[in-house]
């Protein structure tokens, strides 16, 4: 018996070949809610991946709040819909440059998609601060899942190119702040050897918007540590 995600296939298969022979000169148009219903991620992936690289000569509009999918489509074809606002996230839109574009088409995979689905996004640069920052969260009764809040571990210090998706092109006086993305985005950053050319950036470029950043005072989240209160027992835990 097929379940529920095969016969979903098998519907939208049927729709594209009504699609293809129905008359050239309608509007072709194919709108699709949710895609992934009851879809496994890998039949998600191939689906997506037949939208992607298959010319059909139509238009495909879908919506979705599947991180796998949200992974996989363009971002010059992705809108971000908040607050009955609609969010192009193509060149023309976002401070984005066409080098951030391609980098993220590399590296913007389901553990970090998850960044399109949140009420706020709080993006780090390490392992560490992944796995501490929920710990801490709950610790002081402000679980992250609960304010619908995403950490994405950028692994680097790539976290421009991150930030920039929700930066709106020429949006940054404060005039504009009803066409902003509404949601606030933190970036935790280490302080390192190039601190004193990274806190001048900071001034001029990263307190825009609904983005800020926040530098370690002491190098990394490690010496926070060592120089806070918790020194002893994280000695303890080494």
């Amino acid at each position: 018996k097929s379940g529920l995600g095969s016969l979903n296939l098998l519907y939208i298969a049927a729709e594209l070949l009504l699609l293809r022979y129905s008359r050239k000169d309608g509007l072709r148009l194919l709108l699709i809610e949710e895609m992934e219903a009851h879809l496994h991620p890998q039949a998600q992936l191939r689906l997506i991946e037949y939208f992607n690289n298959t010319d059909n000569k139509q238009q495909v509009i879908l919506t979705t709040h599947s991180i796998t999918l949200g992974s996989k489509i363009p971002l010059e074809n992705l809108f971000i819909c908040k607050n009955n606002k609609v969010f192009p996230m193509g060149h023309n839109d976002t401070q984005l440059n066409q080098g951030d574009y391609k980098f993220l088409e590399r590296f913007l995979d389901a553990t970090k998609a998850n960044l399109f689905f949140a009420r706020g996004v709080i993006i780090v640069e390490g392992d560490a601060e992944n796995i501490l920052l929920p710990t801490i969260a709950e610790i002081i009764n402000k679980p992250l899942h609960e304010y619908g809040i995403s950490i994405v571990n950028v692994g680097s210090t790539a976290y421009k190119r991150y930030a920039k998706i929700f930066l709106r092109k020429g949006k940054d006086d404060k005039k504009y702040k009803d066409e902003w993305l509404d949601i606030p985005v933190s970036i935790l950053s280490d302080k390192d050897k190039n601190d004193v050319d990274k806190i001048v950036d900071i001034k001029t470029q990263w307190n825009k918007q609904n983005v800020q950043i926040f530098i370690s005072k002491h190098k990394t989240l490690e010496y926070e540590f060592l120089e806070s209160s918790l020194k002893e027992y994280f000695i303890r835990a080494m």
